[in-house]
């Protein structure tokens, strides 16, 4: 899947939280970054790749539990659980954790970071987003939203079928966009072969 799109950057308002942003190299801010997004399966989820003007945010995101999903950048991993929210999802981050090879150790309330999450449709192939990211003692130190428009579906979307789908997947708006085109086209082509029997069997 791959989308694209111009998003508000912004990063906290304490020298601290600036200081993070210089230091972990996040996106830098800006009232219209243009940012694009790649996303390709990588083992048993997908990596996320989002660059931001010049600037690259690569994650994996996977599977993790009933209705959850991890995302993992470097060793830090966070768990979240999709909620329905109106008419979009919004993503309840449940934990974070420090994970180095077979070794996986949750971090404490204290010193976790937090992550807010949210995606609502906004148009056929459209979904608008919005992320904040915070950390304990110093704020919030990242948030980015806007509209993104996606140029295809997932290969995960495409392979999916419709009875496995316990809750909607980020991005997957567009792919039901697609799904209710061709069934649409499908039911009209069976229309016209119906229209087109009953002629034949009238001239008999």
């Amino acid at each position: 899947m791959r989308g694209h799109g111009v998003l508000r950057v912004a990063h906290g308002g304490n020298a601290v939280a600036r200081m993070v942003a210089r230091v972990f190299l996040l996106p830098p801010a800006g009232e219209a970054v243009e940012t694009r997004l790649i996303v390709t399966p990588a083992g048993n989820g997908e990596r996320w790749l989002r660059t931001f003007g010049t600037r690259a945010l690569n994650t994996r995101q996977y599977p993790a539990g009933d209705h959850g999903v991890a995302e993992r950048i470097g060793p830090l991993e966070f768990r979240f659980q999709r909620e329905p929210c109106d008419d979009g999802t919004r993503f309840r981050q449940i934990h974070a954790a420090i994970v180095i090879g077979p070794v996986r150790v949750r971090l404490p309330r204290w010193c976790a970071p937090t992550v807010a999450a949210r995606e609502d449709p906004a148009g056929e192939r459209r979904v608008h987003i919005d992320v904040r990211v915070s950390l304990p003692l110093v704020g919030p130190i990242l948030s980015y939203a806007g509209t993104i428009d996606l140029d295809e579906p997932s290969e995960r979307a495409q392979r999916r079928e419709p009875r496995e789908r316990s809750a909607p997947a980020p991005f997957d708006f567009a792919q039901s966009a697609v799904s209710n085109s061709r069934t649409a086209k499908r039911r009209a082509r069976e229309r016209i072969g119906e229209s087109e029997g009953r002629s034949l069997s009238d001239k008999k």
